[in-house]
């Protein structure tokens, strides 16, 4: 070959064309976090999900093929009551991009097992009621978990369930209906009594005890706080005073112990230098 066909032979082969580089686009991927596979759930818990080279518009959770709330935001996470059954649940989230495209995923959880049981560790899980004002006094709302922080002898703890709810109350009103009490004292004692039941939601309970030589239960648990008021308006002043007594009365341990569940205060009127009491006993709220 002379060399002018070599270089014409050179020229067509540079002449054509490479392939151009592959060029991949990682596929968009969602992964739950929360809960983990094979965790065991109970209670109020958490779901939450990662996801990956997508950017949804919702993440949305489903708990055994039923919605179980929906996030639009990052982090995409969900409260979710498991309730009490330590059953194996089948967790699926889905994520939907603004086109309607959408990726998901799916894990399941495991139900408690007590044969399967090879280790035993002793857990002290503490509910703390937290109720935040400000300085004037007002309730501070709408604060999250990162808010809070507690220490155990100056330790950090880890704080591993969140909640803020209003919780029912059970209240114990307890009057003092000795002699001390006698006239406008008591008379101020119940109205005030019955403000504060007017205060109370349709589904918090109260029950009210009396006391002076004796601690008498005038009104067991109730949400009729209409009847309860009325019942504390018969209450006269008579006797001696002993405030303490009425924690040992059989009313006041089932209140402590009622299975109804809520925060249980106690609100006290009472005005007077204790004297011995007798055994407690139950009947009407003041005995002539």
């Amino acid at each position: 070959m002379t060399p002018s066909k070599r270089v014409i032979a050179l020229l067509l082969i540079l002449a054509v064309p490479l392939p151009a580089p592959a060029i991949f686009a990682a596929a968009p991927s969602i992964r739950i976090i929360s809960p983990r596979p094979g965790e065991i759930v109970s209670g109020r818990g958490v779901l939450e999900a990662e996801v990956q080279d997508f950017t949804p518009v919702t993440v949305e959770f489903f708990v055994d093929g039923k919605s179980a709330g929906a996030a639009r935001g990052s982090p995409y996470r969900v409260e979710f009551d498991f309730g009490g059954s330590l059953a194996s649940r089948r967790i699926r989230a889905v994520a939907t991009d603004a086109s309607g495209a959408s990726v998901s995923v799916e894990t399941m959880t495991r139900h408690f097992d007590a044969n399967r049981i090879d280790e035993v560790s002793r857990v002290d899980l503490v509910n703390l009621y937290v109720t935040v004002r400000d300085r004037s006094g007002k309730l501070v709302q709408g604060l999250e978990k990162a808010d809070f922080s507690v220490l155990e002898n100056g330790k950090p703890q880890q704080i591993t369930h969140f909640s803020s709810e209003r919780r029912r109350l059970i209240v114990a009103l307890v009057l003092d209906t000795s002699l001390s009490m006698k006239g406008e004292r008591i008379e101020s004692a119940r109205e005030a009594a019955a403000r504060f039941l007017e205060k109370l939601a349709p589904e918090d309970r109260a029950m009210a005890f009396s006391f002076n030589n004796d601690v008498r239960l005038v009104h067991e648990e109730t949400s009729d706080f209409a009847a309860l008021a009325s019942s504390l308006s018969s209450c006269e002043a008579v006797g001696g005073t002993a405030p303490t007594g009425w924690l040992r009365s059989r009313g006041a341990r089932w209140w402590s112990c009622s299975p109804t569940a809520g925060t249980r205060p106690k609100v006290v009127w009472s005005r007077g230098a204790s004297t011995p009491s007798r055994r407690p006993s139950t009947g009407p709220c003041a005995a002539r």
